[in-house]
């Protein structure tokens, strides 16, 4: 038996993709200080990830980049 699989091809943006998330974290009702907490990972990485970029664009080298960019910062 051969398994279907489905592509649906992903345009959404870094930015995009980080408001659903946030909004299905409201909407799984956790708690105020854990979107809080996920909101400010966020703009840590946004620092580094153009929030235009779409999400398909974004790959491993794209946050290697990031972590080796944030152990400079912690070590300078």
């Amino acid at each position: 038996m051969k398994k279907i699989k489905m592509f649906v091809p992903n345009e959404k943006t870094f930015a995009q993709g980080c408001e659903e998330y946030l909004d299905n974290c409201c909407a799984c009702n956790l708690r105020d200080g854990t979107i809080k907490h996920y909101k400010e990972s966020i703009q840590q990485i946004q620092k580094y990830i153009d929030e235009d970029m779409y999400i398909k664009d974004i790959t491993k080298e794209t946050f290697d980049n990031f972590i080796k960019n944030r152990i400079i910062l912690v070590i300078t």
